[in-house]
């Protein structure tokens, strides 16, 4: 996926960290030059100085190919005035911080979705733009560096049968419930068709995790 972050302060920049760790292309604009230039040499996203709202920064953004577009910034104006740019170029997807509780409908009214800032934003935006690769997801640890997912074993699963100490995900699941009996798994625990397993992973790991657990593609 592509994606503008407008906004390099502590939200965008963590954004542009956990998209960029899942590949995806991402561009950020910030006005502010000592914060753009210490963002473009502690990040792989591009990094662009200058105002989110203006045409041809965002056309530099590489606007024209986005997927999704972000507004991370403290004013409600220009976060709502890039939105309907980007919108009106094209981008699949807009997602807004919003500072004032009672602009929230306003944003909501042109389509684009608010977050309010009052919530753990970072966490509140990822899994706004990708809600269903997210549907498994129990909680993040390790400063969001890791995942806890909750998934059930499908009949196509490759560990279905199989022992712990045989699976590919032996140091990974660390709780199974299985109908009414719950289980700390050791080497020698079979993993069964239905089980519903805890996993821990590192976040870049996770979609690989849930593809072998669940059997299939997600």
């Amino acid at each position: 996926m592509r994606i503008i972050i407008v906004g390099g302060g502590k939200v965008g920049s963590r954004l542009a960290q956990l998209f960029i760790s899942d590949k995806h292309e991402v561009s950020v604009i910030e006005r502010d030059t000592e914060v753009a230039e210490g963002l473009s040499t502690g990040t792989d996203a591009l990094v662009l100085h200058g105002d989110g709202t203006d045409r041809k920064t965002l056309v530099d953004s590489g606007i024209e190919e986005i997927d999704y577009f972000i507004t991370t910034t403290n004013d409600d104006k220009v976060n709502l005035l890039a939105c309907q740019i980007a919108k009106k170029y094209g981008a699949k997807k807009t997602v807004s911080r919003v500072s004032d509780p009672e602009n929230y409908e306003l944003f909501l009214d042109m389509d684009i979705q608010p977050v309010n800032q009052a919530l753990s934003t970072v966490t509140a935006i990822y899994n706004t733009l990708f809600a269903a690769d997210r549907q498994n997801l129990v909680a993040y640890i390790a400063d969001e560096r890791a995942e806890i997912s909750k998934l059930r074993v499908s009949k196509n699963s490759e560990l279905v049968g199989k022992k712990m100490k045989n699976s590919a995900v032996d140091k990974n699941i660390f709780f199974v419930q299985r109908d009414t009996q719950l289980i700390f798994p050791e080497e020698k625990t079979t993993i069964m068709e239905g089980d519903v397993v805890f996993a821990v992973s590192a976040r870049e790991d996770t979609h690989k995790i849930v593809d072998l657990i669940r059997g299939e593609n997600h």
